[in-house]
């Protein structure tokens, strides 16, 4: 729903951030022990941060007090300490431009103090449906989707879509799965409640060029339930896919999400994600089914990583890393990014191998680089990090983290030399493992990094 131009959110149970749940049982009933218990909730949506990444929306079927129970299930079983909201019901209607829509009556109640002006709905599901192969949309806008401007389904090949405007879509601005030498370039791509650009499932030799993507899952609660919910660009399960030039804006969770191999992510501005979920990345991958080797992460630069701590158990980090190469990541090369600001980690490895890290920037995010090992297979090894400058800007950010919970041994990382491992304003504590270190102390445990360099000058 718009009015006056702006995208408004349904009405929410708290306005603004979560209510805890500090119980759970399985995953279709939550507790809160302070809700007052004043207002049965049957009927409404239910909103649960299941997981640090997750939102779910559910129904609820019964409320008693502060016990929920609702269906469908959530993704994982509920985190006690997580929050969760209320939605989608009239009594939640309470400031200025919020909504709520009735599926039994098809009615939707708008709440306003005077007559509302300019009030647009959404009327039709696909704006597009492409059903062909051979096909280019070329210069066109498309505006206010319930679900999806542009949409297709399988073995649809050589499909162009370019020089387009898709504005205000209710899921995903294009949503696209199985199809062949698909080309998405120069186009405007603004405020979709879910995803930017989803490429959900095995689409050979996509093209994501010169795209502006912004405004994406913004409003917690208007995306999609589970995984794969509030990203910028999604590329799963394909080969040989090329993202650049693009410019990706103020985005829910990843700024940009690939999986398959020979992938080649090079050249695009990603700034400020994590704004509704965290535990993500402004360039995410993982591969924990299927081995997915040959990419490169190229010539990014990627700006604030926010992280949300409202609804999370995280009181301290805020869990937003530059380029994450999570579970599984395998023969990947990162090398020319720059990264900035990011709440958690600059570059991290988790449960990553064979990872070529050289040529990087990675400046004032709480740990530049780090490495994680919590899994006895996908073991962090055989690693390259060459020639990086990681710049800790206070005294609280350590340059570099290694985290084993395995008793992995350091030795096994592989090579790492020539880099910069800077902490002006203290130089002394800049390697953290189950101990602090400053450089000389790392290089003797360790036996890394024998060219590297701490500061080349100190901060009092």
């Amino acid at each position: 729903m718009l009015q006056n131009g702006v995208s408004k959110p349904m009405g929410r149970y708290p306005n603004n951030g979560y209510f805890t749940y500090e119980g759970h049982s399985g995953k279709n009933s939550i507790t809160d022990n302070q809700s007052p218990g004043i207002t049965n909730w049957t009927g409404a949506e239910l909103v649960i941060r299941s997981s640090h990444w997750t939102l779910d929306r559910t129904i609820v079927s019964t409320n008693t007090s502060g016990l929920f129970t609702y269906n469908p299930a959530t993704t994982y079983e509920p985190v006690n300490g997580l929050g969760y909201f209320i939605q989608n019901d009239s009594r939640t209607l309470d400031t200025a431009g919020e909504w709520y829509y009735n599926p039994t009556t098809h009615r939707l109640k708008l709440y306003s103090r005077e007559p509302p002006l300019n009030v647009q709905m959404s009327t039709k599901d696909t704006l597009i449906s492409i059903e062909g192969s051979n096909i280019i949309i070329d210069n066109i806008e498309v505006s206010g989707a319930n679900m999806y401007g542009f949409s297709t389904d399988w073995y649809r090949n050589n499909v162009t879509i370019q020089n387009c405007a898709i504005l205000f879509s209710g899921i995903d601005a294009i949503k696209l799965g199985g199809l062949t030498n698909v080309k998405i370039q120069n186009n405007i791509i603004s405020n979709s409640n879910n995803n930017g650009i989803n490429l959900y499932y095995a689409n050979p030799y996509p093209t994501i060029k010169n795209n502006i993507i912004r405004n994406t899952g913004i409003y917690p609660g208007m995306g999609q339930s589970g995984t794969g919910a509030y990203c910028g660009v999604i590329l799963n399960a394909s080969t040989g896919s090329v993202a650049e030039f693009n410019k990706i804006v103020n985005t829910g969770y990843d700024g940009l999400f690939f999986s398959g191999d020979s992938a080649l992510i090079a050249n695009n501005y990603i700034d400020t994600f994590c704004i509704t979920l965290e535990d993500g990345g402004g360039i995410y991958t993982s591969s924990t089914s299927t081995v997915y080797t040959g990419s490169k992460v190229k010539n990014n630069i990627i700006l604030n990583g926010i992280g949300v701590i409202d609804g999370s158990t995280t009181t301290r980090e805020y869990l937003a890393e530059g380029i994450y190469l999570d579970d599984g990541s395998e023969q990947i090369e990162v090398s020319g990014n720059t990264v900035g600001h990011c709440g958690n980690q600059g570059i991290f490895l988790h449960n990553a191998n064979e990872i070529n890290v050289h040529h990087n920037t990675v400046f004032n995010c709480f740990k530049q680089l780090s490495f994680q090992q919590d899994q006895e297979f996908n073991l962090i090894q055989n690693n390259n990090i060459n020639n990086n400058i990681f710049v800790s800007k206070l005294a609280s950010q350590p340059v570099f983290a290694y985290t084993n919970y395995i008793s992995f041994p350091i030795n096994k990382l592989g090579i790492s030399d020539y880099n910069y491992y800077a902490r002006p304003i203290d130089d002394n504590l800049s390697f953290l493992t189950n101990t602090a270190y400053n450089l000389s102390g790392w290089q003797s445990y360790s036996g890394l990094d024998a060219n590297s360099k701490k500061s080349p000058r100190s901060i009092k």
